[in-house]
């Protein structure tokens, strides 16, 4: 493919923006006092704060995976 040219701005500025994004929800979500969680179909805990440790005295990675 000689010669072929693919502008790739918009993909890398989309790229960019979800990263911002993430880091703000990043940013909210440690510093938030109140337990914030996300659990799966499966019914299994995928994404917690650290406000569950200093609540519950539980690490993360214990109750990542979890039901």
């Amino acid at each position: 493919m000689l010669g072929c040219h693919v502008d790739i701005t918009q993909r890398k500025h989309a790229e960019q923006a979800l990263r911002e994004s993430e880091q703000e929800h990043r940013v909210v979500t440690e510093s938030a006092h109140e337990l914030i969680l996300t659990i799966n179909e499966q019914g299994e805990i995928v994404f917690v704060n650290p406000a569950i440790q200093r609540m519950f005295g539980y690490q993360i990675d214990e109750v990542l995976g979890r039901p």
